[in-house]
């Protein structure tokens, strides 16, 4: 049996009357550090997910960026990149080694927002003294999966996320950190489809499994809540 212990910062107390749920800007960059593992049934090998992923979001054009940074375990070498999700287009292009691919998606682009399910968990100082950071808990069931979100009770700003539970085919604990957010786009011509794949091959057409499970592994694994 696949296990992964979540270490979580120190907190102190609980405060005052139970928040309202809140959304973060509807247009941001930012950094998430995400460690987690994944288990398919009726296997005993587990998946380790380590990766750095910069992101750009734009809820009101529905487009994400991601720059995917991941270790591969096997080989201990990191691989990279690119995922351009365009909602209104229903298209997905992923860049990776000088190629372009494209899927189709069927979802639509999450708000920036803790999910209703959730309920409040609490209220707590994340480090001591002066620089303590004032944290709204969120925890609950979202989409199958248990999940607990920590946003900065200030202005909703994502400090961290748990999620786990049976993604798929696979029973799977994955744990993210915010960095570096900021509510605003800085590199707005990211979010447009790059000269690459204006001929991006269709990803069901090509037998590259290895590709194809880097991509499913963030679809599944990469579901921080505004995703």
């Amino acid at each position: 049996m696949f296990t992964l212990a979540l270490v979580l910062p120190l907190f102190v107390g609980t405060f005052g009357q139970t928040p309202t749920r809140c959304c973060y800007s509807h247009k941001f960059d930012g950094v998430l550090m995400e460690t987690g593992g994944s288990l398919s049934l009726g296997s005993t090998t587990p998946s380790i997910a380590d990766a750095t992923i910069a992101i750009s979001y734009d809820f009101d054009e529905k487009v994400l960026w991601l720059n995917s940074s991941q270790l591969n375990t096997t080989s201990g070498a990191w691989e990279s990149m690119i995922i351009l999700r365009r909602y209104k287009e229903s298209t997905e292009y992923i860049v990776k080694n000088g190629q372009c691919y494209s899927v189709r998606i069927d979802h639509p682009i999450t708000p920036p927002c803790v999910p209703d399910g959730l309920d409040y968990g609490g209220t707590f100082l994340f480090g001591s003294g002066d620089s303590a950071l004032k944290v709204n808990n969120w925890r609950g069931n979202n989409n199958g999966t248990t999940v607990s979100i920590n946003v900065q009770a200030s202005d909703c700003t994502p400090v961290s996320e748990s999620i786990y539970g049976i993604v798929g085919t696979e029973n799977s604990v994955t744990s993210y950190i915010f960095a570096n957010l900021k509510p605003s786009l800085s590199h707005p011509a990211r979010m447009q489809r790059p000269a690459i794949c204006a001929h991006a091959i269709q990803l069901q057409a090509v037998g590259k499994r290895g590709l194809e499970e880097m991509v499913e592994h963030i679809d599944s694994a990469l579901v921080p809540f505004f995703l």
